[in-house]
């Protein structure tokens, strides 16, 4: 690998940086800031042909002061002079076996991505890391992050796919064809070395979190119901599917297109990336009384407005203090932890304005 060149943008020294996996849109977010790497795959581990040429940047955050983002390119060479591809951050089907799979190639250079920080960029914390995507970048954080909850914390996702491109139809990149084309979940290939998983079954991320078997990041995620790449009730059955399994998520949205949609700043004026960490638990909220029904109302959100910090978890108790940016607020929340296990009731709390509340549930 080379470092081809570094600016002011690169990530400063300070260490216990939170790290953010920085999923680019499709044909956006070009290595142009920062520190700019570029390395050329030697085997086929990471693609169908030898020798794809593989950018990233590593780069200070612009909004948050103790934050590096890791900035990778979505792009594969093709071979025969065919140019070059995206894979919309999973791989793509392989012309090999019957039926041919899709191999997850990018999956695993994302994988390779995140232990090579690790080794390069030691001021990068080890716990405080999410991914963050937008349009294709989401489709991304789903079908990559959401399925790692050992490597992030959380994932933001500005439109995403939980499961269709559109109504019954999974869109899956063919190294054929150079570019990707819809398959019905009866017609959806295996997953290369998984041949018991399906490509549908791999973007179905709502048949994911909708098993309690799976453990999933907290979730924040926006979308405009008039998006042309995903149904909006995908997203309604999401909210359905992480309320009945107890997960942490927070919702927004409005009545736009896939360009207007774009909302995710309204849910990241409270839920900032350092507020997560792998192994510290979280509260998982409900029935907020600023709630709408996104199978209803045009514009609105599901847990909007709320921040936490200070949280304290031992085997025998679950603590912490949260507040609602927005204002006067009343909740229902729970503890989520992996060290505090005790069964508990609810607990229905009321925030007044710019107010912190301790919450604390114990052993019986």
């Amino acid at each position: 690998m080379v470092l081809l060149r570094t600016d002011g943008n690169a990530p400063s020294a300070g260490a216990g940086q939170c790290l953010i996996l920085d999923l680019h849109a499709s044909s956006g977010a070009q290595t142009v800031f920062g520190d700019q790497w570029q390395s050329v795959t030697s085997g086929t581990e990471f693609g169908y042909v030898a020798g794809s040429t593989v950018r990233w940047a590593a780069v200070k955050d612009p909004t948050y002061a103790n934050a590096l983002r890791l900035q990778p390119v979505d792009r594969v060479t093709l071979d025969g002079n065919r140019g070059s591809m995206e894979t919309h951050w999973m791989g793509y089907i392989i012309p090999t076996g019957t039926p041919a799979p899709l191999a997850l190639y990018t999956e695993r250079r994302l994988d390779a991505l995140m232990s090579w920080c690790d080794q390069h960029y030691s001021q990068a914390s080890r716990t405080k890391r999410v991914a963050y995507g937008e349009s294709m970048g989401a489709w991304g954080v789903m079908t990559y992050a959401m399925r790692r909850p050992e490597k992030f914390a959380a994932v933001f996702a500005s439109r995403p796919r939980w499961r269709y491109g559109a109504p019954d139809r999974y869109e899956i990149p063919m190294w054929e064809l150079g570019y990707s084309n819809a398959r019905t979940e009866t017609n959806a290939p295996p997953i290369e070395n998984i041949p018991a998983r399906s490509a549908a079954q791999h973007m179905n991320l709502i048949a994911h979190v909708a098993d309690p078997r799976n453990a999933v990041p907290f979730v924040v995620w926006c979308m405009g119901r008039r998006d042309g790449f995903a149904p909006f009730q995908d997203s309604i059955d999401a909210v359905a599917a992480l309320r009945a399994t107890g997960r942490g998520f927070a919702f927004a949205w409005n009545d736009g297109d896939h360009s207007g949609g774009e909302i995710i700043g309204s849910l990241m004026v409270s839920y900032t990336p350092d507020m997560f960490e792998l192994g510290v638990g979280y509260p998982v909220l409900s029935d907020s009384s600023r709630d709408q029904d996104p199978a209803v109302d045009l514009v609105g959100g599901i847990n909007l407005g709320f921040r936490w910090r200070n949280v304290q978890e031992s085997a025998s108790s679950w603590s912490c203090e949260i507040a609602n940016v927005l204002g006067a607020t009343t909740v229902t929340l729970k503890p989520h932890s992996a060290v505090f296990r005790n069964a508990v009731t609810p607990s229905r709390v009321t925030l007044a304005a710019g107010q912190w509340v301790t919450v604390r549930f114990t052993n019986l």
